[in-house]
């Protein structure tokens, strides 16, 4: 059951760079590939970690989904911060 957990963070990682690379740049990003990345990432970490710490595989999964639901609803907010500095566009003509 642990490879699904490794899976799942790997899915998370690779969905959300575009995003926070986005992001990061000013761009809008995909609303869904964004939420699809944290969810994963964060369901990838929580469910490893949960899968190490109890012997249940059930009580791992429960962890994994309400965490990766709960950082994939926070996403909006997250990406809006890191796009919130603006980076001064340089200019061939300045002094």
């Amino acid at each position: 059951m642990l490879w699904v957990y490794v899976l799942l963070l790997t899915m998370g990682v690779v969905a959300i760079v575009p995003a926070v690379l986005r992001a990061i740049d000013g761009q809008p990003s995909a609303v869904m590939m964004g939420f699809a990345g944290f969810a994963g990432l964060f369901g990838g970490v929580t469910g490893m970690v949960a899968r190490q710490a109890t012997t249940s595989g059930l009580a791992a999964f429960i962890a994994a989904a309400a965490i990766g639901l709960a950082a994939g609803a926070l996403h909006p907010e997250v990406l809006a911060a890191l796009g919130g500095q603006k980076k001064p566009e340089l200019t061939h003509d300045e002094p």
